[in-house]
């Protein structure tokens, strides 16, 4: 029988305002988390609406949810501001509290947030009045910082209707402000949107800025865009893993924004960490500037939409057939209103090393079709599958080779699909693997892993190299049985695994295990212990036939647990063994007991673990956050139904919160249905459900309008209102808390009904991963990959996978499942006899019955790409990208002397003979920029080709320097494939017409100013410089200076003032060494003031004769953080460079008679007697190198050759080399002085043969 439920109705607008004010003083503000994850804030500790409004300014780690625009958005006071997704500030924590009960009160609030993609009416209180937006910019940015913010300014006002112009007397504008990273902030954030008065900031990291691609971001923001990743439909469009959605930052990854237009992978607003595409593999965020969906959707948002259309690729610069043309994306077209156009995708699209697949277009269509112009949709986006080449190689190639899983017939691997590599030794080679030499920044592991492996393809290049370096061992390697482990090996951070060659390292070395070591916000290695058993931080012998030594750590997670809708978070949990930092070694059973109160019943778990009762159980093998959800309204359990008695009502009254509902949806339900039937004649009784957060009101502008916040709702005509959500929904069901609210239309007689709820469940909880992509050559099969299905059933149920794709196969293909757990399924793909072509297919996952199938709601896409296997590796190589990698010294314009460097990148490795040359235009006037050289690729050939223009005093250009696509020549030289072919020189769409910031007036005559300033050492203890220690400071101008006489920089330390001596001069930087005095302190950090550079009767001017500007201005530091000095310590002076200084006569071998020079360098100064030598390794023949001269902090050694002396391979000097002989080496201030060379000995020094004779 149903249970009985009586809702009392108010009427009037007085009983209305006595209702909300009621469940205000029981209303905890809902949904927080406790941890942090970098660039994202996740609300945590839950307090009452009425308790934040009693204080003057809540304060900061005060979170709740916020009212605005029409959605509950979660948000954490940080600095006195409310951040919603740790960089959307929505104003002051004052402002949000009060606004937030102004809604829940009824009262009107001002403000909405505009959808992106949508046609938007004039104005809009969020938007910039005519899409003009006044900005200053407040002091203590970087120049670097200066030149970010107008790029990412320039970006706007070039690419959108926007306008931003320099702020005058303008009452509300955009303000850039600098400001320091703190534990719980990244300082990369920006307010949301317009507002009538006042300064809408955008906060940037102090000094240096937050970069071009993140500015461009944060000013989006600033004129009403949000994140993309939060759409919901989102799940039709990528995978987010499972520890963004269920883990502490989940509320930063949930989707909660309405639907607006197309799905837009390039936007400049989408976050790509942890985040794979459907189908996998297309690029996420592909650019630093706004894409093509950006601009369209900015355009609409403030109701001045393109009247023209653009087809766009992602990434950009591929090609598309519009009506028969082969056009480069993007590409703009203004076609007639209701004119037919075809479209056709040319795929696969192959450079060099790069190849790209057709995966699918914004808005689902095939890879041919014909579209209708129309003014609603002006933009069309080809996303394509990028795949790169895994390039292995062996060094030397005699020595081994390296092999590659999964196999690949052309080396071409998907982006973002893990691969591993071994490297295979020769038997009869004599050599062994030693170490890798790579370009890839994905690696997981110490260069002597062997196996290896990296999470991706390199995304930011066209190829990733792995180079496997055989030499001779013997080697002792320091290993660990976990990955991403980094310790100190002879003073250096190394990861593990790590090899020394044994012979180098005779008198052994030294290893510096720490205690923990963090992996990750909420994963971290603790010390166990060694192999040999010896202490954590020691020294270690090496022994000559080598070995190894084994670290232990033990892998400790983050097991969190915070209630949701309870403020008092202790009462509200119990946990079991308690922590002090939620830390808990791996395999430890943590037990969380939920405490529910008479005013907040328990909903349920969410989050890493479902269910109901109040006890949960996990194993810490993974972290995990599990969230105890109380709240307000009444639990309903699946499958229960509820008689509901509702008060007549002379006003549209919603009952939610104390008067509604919810419902835990457990982890393999695959549908929830959601049913209120009324038996009362004439009752109208809206029905809404809302995900993870309570159904919500707000009253509008005009004090009578009513608009209902929720994610699903059913407002038919009749006695009768369902909701069905499954896993195709938008937002899709998943495993969370769902409330349910019913609106009732003002009646005058009693209403009854029933509320019923029913789940259908599959027995599968979800499917990782969720999309599969197969790209092959029509000659062999693509490497199959597997699906892991998670399952929650209490009997055997049987299975099937339905594909539906002739090609695709899945094993076992059905299967009957006893237990919960997973199942592993692994997918195939046959090649064979299929067309060319990228298809889209379903793995579609059903129970089967005796009576047929029922569906799971498991869906899996798969992309199939079939491609010709010669249409890739036939190419020339194509340029794939034109850079400026220099920047004027000062402001955005060269002067006379300044170099203006360029590099050209190819798709593919290339070889380069010869110097070619790039065309600059300066004005009007072409002006060669000469080759100064290339940069080597790991396995052969050249990444990049670099060239150098040094601007003439006749050079002016106003406008920006320009590059034609007909710029680069080969000036008698080649540039070619590996395999011979000539590489194609035509720049394309790289060519750049007007360099923004890149201007030239060779004329003009700039003193030279300071840039930076900075401290080049740490303290050799890690915490504080200790007395004899130089602590070494550099002065960096603008521009090119010339120096005379003997500067001097003032460093405060501690009260006092200490004159650093100058002691060395680069192009554009002086050098300044300090060597700690005995009474010398300072706890906060030394410190430079901006008049701390002085001339001390010398001088410093430009090349052009100007004198420079002496004052440090943004360079001044205050306390340098991690440069405290306690020179009551005395320090350990340690070797700090190690260099042979002198060459060969004949530039092959030293001959007898000649001298070989040797420099040993300390980190402080020091006194040395002559009886020192420095003993090197000639031919493996111990020979002395005597003392020749003594600087402040550096020995200078020189040996004689022999006649006798023969080494080949070049000299070695061994770790211990430097022998006192009966002498001593000291320090003046009284610091001990280590002579040992460590990680700077040389094995075999390069070009220092020895032929004696």
């Amino acid at each position: 029988m149903p249970r009985r439920d009586q809702i009392q109705g108010t009427g009037g607008s007085e009983s209305f305002l006595r209702r909300f004010a009621l469940r205000l003083q029981r209303l905890a503000l809902t949904l927080g988390v406790a941890l942090f994850v970098p660039g994202l804030l996740a609300p945590c500790a839950l307090f009452a609406a009425d308790r934040a409004a009693e204080s003057e300014l809540p304060p900061d780690g005060f979170t709740g949810v916020a009212i605005f625009g029409g959605e509950a958005l979660h948000y954490e006071v940080i600095d006195g501001m409310a951040i919603h997704d740790g960089d959307m500030v929505l104003g002051t924590a004052e402002e949000v509290v009060k606004a937030t009960l102004r809604s829940r009160s009824g009262k009107p609030v001002p403000g909405s947030w505009p959808e992106r993609r949508e046609l938007s009416p004039e104005g809009g209180d969020d938007l910039w009045p005519d899409g003009i937006v006044p900005y200053e910019i407040e002091p203590g940015f970087s120049a670097r910082a200066l030149q970010d913010i107008e790029e990412a300014i320039r970006e706007w006002n070039s690419r959108t209707v926007l306008t931003f112009v320099p702020r005058t007397t303008e009452p509300s504008f955009v303000q850039f402000r600098p400001r320091s990273s703190t534990q719980s902030s990244t300082a990369c954030s920006a307010v949301v949107g317009y507002r009538a008065t006042g300064a809408r900031a955008v906060w940037l990291r102090d000094p240096q800025g937050c970069g071009v691609s993140t500015t461009v971001h944060e000013i989006g923001h600033v004129i009403g865009l949000r994140h993309e990743h939060q759409r919901k439909d989102r799940d039709r469009h990528i995978q987010v893993s499972d520890l963004l959605r269920t883990g502490p930052s989940r509320y930063s990854y949930s989707s909660i924004r309405p639907v607006g237009g197309r799905y837009d992978y390039a936007s400049v607003m989408q976050y790509s960490g942890g985040i794979d595409t459907i189908p996998p593999g297309m690029p996420i965020r592909s650019s630093t500037w706004l894409s093509a969906g950006d601009i369209d959707g900015v355009a609409r948002m403030y109701g001045m939409p393109l009247t023209s259309t653009t087809i766009s690729t992602n990434p950009p610069g591929l090609e598309i057939i519009v009506d028969g043309e082969r056009v480069v994306a993007p590409a703009v077209f203004d076609w007639a209103a209701d004119s037919a156009h075809v479209l056709q995708v040319p795929s696969p699209q192959s450079f060099g090393t790069e190849r790209y697949i057709f995966g699918r277009w914004n808005d689902g269509g095939g890879s041919e079709r014909t579209i209708t112009a129309e003014p609603d949709v002006t933009w069309y986006e080809a996303n394509f599958v990028v795949q790169k080449q895994f390039l292995a190689c062996a060094e030397p190639a005699s020595a081994g080779h390296v092999a590659v899983s999964p196999g690949s017939s052309d080396g071409f691997h998907t982006l973002r699909s893990p691969i591993e590599f071994e490297a295979v030794a020769e038997p009869d080679s004599g050599l062994q693997f030693a170490d890798w030499d790579w370009n890839n920044s994905t690696t997981r592991h110490g260069e002597s892993k062997n196996p290896a492996s990296v999470e991706s393809v390199s995304r930011l290049r066209g190829w990733t190299t792995y180079r496997a370096r055989f030499k001779a061992g013997p080697f002792f390697v320091i290993d660990t049985q976990v990955e991403k482990a980094r310790i100190e090996i002879d003073g250096r951070l190394r990861s593990l695994p790590f090899a020394v060659h044994a012979a180098e390292h005779r008198e052994g070395i030294s290893v510096d295990a720490p205690e923990m070591i963090p992996v990750s916000s909420v994963f971290r290695y603790r010390f166990k212990g060694w192999s040999d058993g010896g202490e954590r931080a020691r020294a270690v012998d090496v022994p000559v036939a080598g070995g190894s030594l084994r670290l232990d750590l033990a892998r400790e997670y983050r097991i969190s647990g915070r209630p949701l809708g309870r403020s008092d978070r202790d009462a509200a949990l119990e946990v079991m063994p308690e922590s002090d930092d939620g830390f808990y070694e791996e395999g430890t059973q943590v037990t969380m007991t939920a405490v529910p109160t008479g005013d907040r019943p328990f909903a349920g778990w969410v989050g890493a673990v479902s269910g109901s009762g109040l006890v949960q159980t996990v194993q810490a093998d993974a972290p995990m956050a599990l969230w105890p959800v109380f709240a307000e309204s009444e639990p309903v359990i699946p499958g229960e139904s509820i008689e509901v008695t509702i008060a007549a009502t002379d006003q549209l009254e919603l009952h939610n919160r104390a008067d509604g509902y919810n419902v835990l949806v457990p982890s393999d339900a695959h549908a929830l249905t959601v049913t209120f039937q009324s038996t009362t004649p004439g009752a109208e009784v809206d029905l809404y459900v809302s995900l993870g957060r309570e159904v919500a009101e707000r009253q509008g502008d005009d004090g009578e309008t009513v608009t209902i916040i929720a994610d699903f709702d059913s407002k038919t005509t009749g006695s009768r209102e369902s909701i069905t959500i499954n896993r195709s929904s938008i937002p899709p069901l998943i495993n969370d808390i769902y409330f349910i609210g019913l609106a009732v239309h003002p009646i005058q007689t009693e209403i009854q009904g029933t509320l019923s709820v029913e789940v259908q469940r599959s027995g599968i909880t979800g499917a990782t991963p969720a999309a599969l992509t197969f790209i092959s050559n029509n000659t062999s099969d693509p490497a199959s990959q597997a699906i892991r299905l998670g399952h929650a059933v209490t009997g055997p149920v049987r299975y099937r996978i339905e594909s539906s794709l002739a090609s695709v196969t899945a094993s076992p293909y059905e299967w009957v499942q006893t237990v919960s757990g997973t199942t592993d399924i692994v997918v195939t793909v046959n090649s064979a006899g299929q067309e060319l072509g990228s298809r889209q297919g379903t793995l579609t996952v059903v129970q089967v019955s005796e009576d047929g199938t029922l569906p799971t709601g498991i869906e899996i896409p798969v992309l199939v790409g079939i491609i010709d296997s010669s249409s890739s590796t036939n190419g020339a190589p194509r340029i794939s990208r034109v850079r400026l990698t220099s920047r004027p010294g000062r402001g955005d314009t060269y002067i006379e002397g300044e170099q203006i460097g360029v590099e050209v990148l190819f798709g593919e490795p290339v070889e380069v003979t010869g110097t070619p040359r790039l065309a600059l235009t300066v004005g009007d006037e072409t002006r060669q920029a000469d080759g100064a050289g290339s940069r080597a690729n790991q396995c052969g050939g050249h990444e990049r080709v670099l060239f150098r223009y040094e601007v003439q005093s006749e050079d002016i250009d106003a406008d920006g320097i320009g590059i034609a696509a007909s710029a680069l020549t080969l000036n008698g030289g080649a540039i070619r494939s590996l395999a011979g072919t000539d590489a194609s020189l035509a720049l394309g769409d790289r060519a750049i017409t007007a360099a923004y910031g890149h201007n030239v007036n060779g004329s003009l005559v700039l003193p030279p100013q300071v840039s930076d300033v900075g401290i080049a050492t740490e303290p050799q203890n890690g915490t504080a410089y200790g007395a004899g220690e130089w602590i070494r400071a550099w002065v960096r101008f603008d521009r090119a200076i010339e120096v005379s006489g003997t500067p001097r920089l003032a460093m405060t330390i501690g009260g006092r003032t200490r004159r650093a001596d100058h002691y060395a001069t680069g192009t554009t930087t002086l050098w300044f060494r300090h060597a700690v005095q005995s009474d010398d302190l300072d706890s906060d950090g030394i410190g430079i003031a901006t008049d701390g550079l002085t001339l001390n009767g010398g001088m410093i001017r430009g090349a052009t004769g100007a004198d420079a500007e002496l004052g440090l201005r943004v360079g001044a530091i205050a306390n340098a953080e991690g440069h405290a000095v306690d020179g009551s310590n005395p320090a350990t002076l340690v070797v700090r460079r190690l260099r042979i200084h002198t060459e060969p006569r004949d530039g092959s071998a030293y001959g007898t008679g000649e001298d070989i020079g040797v420099w040993v360098e300390f980190t402080g100064p020091i006194e040395a007697s002559r009886a020192v030598q420095l003993e090197l390794d000639v031919g493996g023949y111990r020979r002395p190198a005597t003392l020749s001269s003594r600087g402040t902090s550096t020995l200078g050694f020189r040996y004689r050759v022999r006649s006798g002396d023969r080494d080949a391979d070049g000299i070695g000097i061994p770790a211990h080399a430097v022998k006192l002989n009966g002498g001593s080496i000291s320090s003046p201030a009284g610091a001990t002085v280590d002579v040992r060379l460590g990680d700077l000995a040389i094995d075999r020094a390069d070009g220092h043969r020895v032929r004696g004779g």
